[in-house]
């Protein structure tokens, strides 16, 4: 069983994000927070998403062909040298591929660059709080849920082991995950 980690559907869910359908019809596309909104149409957004998300699969595609590609490297390499192959080795041959699969990520954000390149803004600049706000709110359920349990997981080890007073950094550290987590999910019943 390979354990799911959203990343690939976090990072298509936020570049949707930077889409938003204006009040008096049409879409734009915001390049940051501080930048206006770029015109696009329904099917250019459309493709956008798809050709995003294609991408950040391929790349997924090809972490998880890596990973046993990887292990079987890093055991001949083993064998190979009779047992002193140092650790770093072993990290090296895993990040081998980090490289490509960031830049991946990177051409995958950068598709409406070059479609919008020339055009106008014709919305304002979201803003930083209303642009976060708007990515927060495109954060997969799991990512809130997972905070709020990891940070009450943390508080009730401390408070099992009598050191929820004493520990004041990492009871701080539980409760603000705690609150950042009830945060994320207030944005998205807010924004839904």
């Amino acid at each position: 069983m390979i354990i799911h980690l959203p990343i690939v559907e976090n990072r298509i869910a936020q570049f949707a994000a930077r889409f938003e359908r204006q009040p008096v019809g049409g879409i734009v596309w915001f390049k940051n927070d501080w930048s206006g909104g770029l015109p696009v149409s329904e099917a250019e957004m459309n493709d956008l998403i798809a050709r995003h998300a294609a991408i950040l699969h391929r790349a997924q595609r090809a972490m998880r062909w890596w990973l046993p590609i990887a292990v079987v490297l890093i055991i001949a390499l083993v064998v190979a040298t009779g047992g002193e192959v140092s650790n770093w080795w072993g990290g090296a041959v895993f990040v081998l591929p980090l490289p490509w699969v960031f830049y991946q990520w990177w051409r995958a954000h950068r598709l409406p660059v070059t479609l919008t390149q020339g055009r106008r803004p014709i919305a304002p600049a979201r803003g930083l709080i209303e642009g976060a706000g708007a990515r927060l709110a495109a954060l997969p359920l799991m990512i809130p849920l997972a905070m709020i349990v990891i940070g009450t997981l943390l508080l009730v080890q401390l408070w099992r082991a009598v050191h929820l007073a004493s520990e004041p950094l990492s009871t701080g550290i539980g409760f603000g995950v705690i609150v950042f987590g009830l945060g994320i999910l207030g944005i998205r019943v807010s924004r839904r």
